[in-house]
């Protein structure tokens, strides 16, 4: 598995002028993203700065 970079995921649409206004309040993930080179799999993992830094 190679790593890829990260990929920002977030929930809902934007709504024409105001889409990045309304942003703010959608959910947004972060993910560790690794494929494989020879198969084409594709895996996502928790982002490791993530891990280290505790939820509120």
């Amino acid at each position: 598995m190679k790593p890829s970079g990260q990929v920002k995921f977030h929930e809902g649409n934007r709504i024409g002028v105001f889409g990045s206004i309304f942003e703010l309040l959608q959910n947004r993930e972060s993910f560790d993203l690794y494929h494989c080179s020879e198969c084409g799999k594709v895996e996502f993992f928790i982002p490791q700065d993530a891990v280290l830094r505790p939820k509120l």
